[in-house]
């Protein structure tokens, strides 16, 4: 296994776990997500066990649905616009594109 496979591996089980705290936290069965997100039960709980990986179109309806900041899901915490000071000018402009997209992505459906 490469190094990059266990990152990777790391990123995405993390994320499945948070996942799966938000949705334990709502009372949400993994069948009530796969359903409200429109993707079979199969494949969401393998999101949650890190099996397959989701794209970011469909984590951001997943987050939705579970009203789960997608910050908090991908990195651990919430993050506001506010504290991406630290980034420089190009990474500030591709966070808000990235942000704005995902969000009327949702309000268009």
């Amino acid at each position: 296994m490469k190094t990059c496979d266990i990152g990777t591996d790391l990123f995405y089980t993390n994320i499945g776990k948070r996942l799966a705290k938000c949705r334990k936290q709502r009372r949400m069965t993994q069948e009530q997500v796969a359903n409200k997100v429109n993707i079979g039960l199969n494949h969401y709980g393998k999101i949650e066990n890190a099996l397959n990986h989701p794209s970011l179109i469909t984590l951001s309806k997943i987050c939705h649905v579970l009203n789960c900041d997608i910050h908090y899901a991908i990195f651990g915490k919430t993050i506001y616009k506010e504290d991406l000071s630290y980034l420089d000018a190009y990474d500030q402009e591709t966070v808000n594109l990235v942000s704005n997209l995902l969000e009327n992505r949702l309000k268009d459906k």
